[in-house]
């Protein structure tokens, strides 16, 4: 799926769930009725993954308890699958692998949690007079993880490609 379509798809949830940056993941619990979000599934040997339970609700289920910055975008990745309309295609997906529907799902996350115009505006204003982003305050804005930030960065042609 092409990026500005994933960007519109994001824009539109965020807009239809009144979503604010950094996004309160509460919401689609308490918003979607079909949407279960299950933390510190201890026995799965991926870090997240979306399944349809056996009356048709979606499971998206995480090993940790979802706060670290890395739990964040796994969780919006998970999400996006569904967004995207990739759960009806399988039965269950997993965050492992390299895809059209994984990047898809990645770019989901990424434009859920850095909206590109929030980005970019907290891009200039942690960026010094010598040119510098504080990558750490970014990432603590969003509360994503600094790589997360970097490959936004570079996605949106803000940051070199090293």
């Amino acid at each position: 799926m092409e990026r500005d379509k994933i960007e519109a798809i994001v824009s539109n949830l965020q807009h239809s769930l009144e979503l604010e940056v950094p996004i309160d993941f509460n919401k689609f619990d308490n918003i979607l009725s079909d949407l279960t979000i299950q933390y510190n599934c201890k026995d799965l040997d991926v870090d997240g993954r979306i399944s349809k339970d056996e009356i048709g609700n979606y499971v998206v289920q995480l090993k940790n308890d979802g706060q670290s910055p890395r739990d964040r975008f796994t969780l919006a990745h998970e999400l996006g699958h569904l967004f995207l309309g990739h759960v009806d295609q399988y039965e269950t997906l997993y965050r492992r692998g390299a895809n059209e529907l994984e990047y898809a799902a990645n770019e989901f996350a990424a434009d859920l949690l850095m909206p590109k115009d929030i980005f970019n505006t907290k891009v200039d204003e942690y960026t010094n007079s010598d040119n510098i982003c504080n990558i750490t305050e970014v990432s603590n804005f969003f509360g994503v993880s600094e790589s997360a930030v970097l490959t936004r960065g570079r996605f949106l042609g803000r940051f070199p490609w090293k």
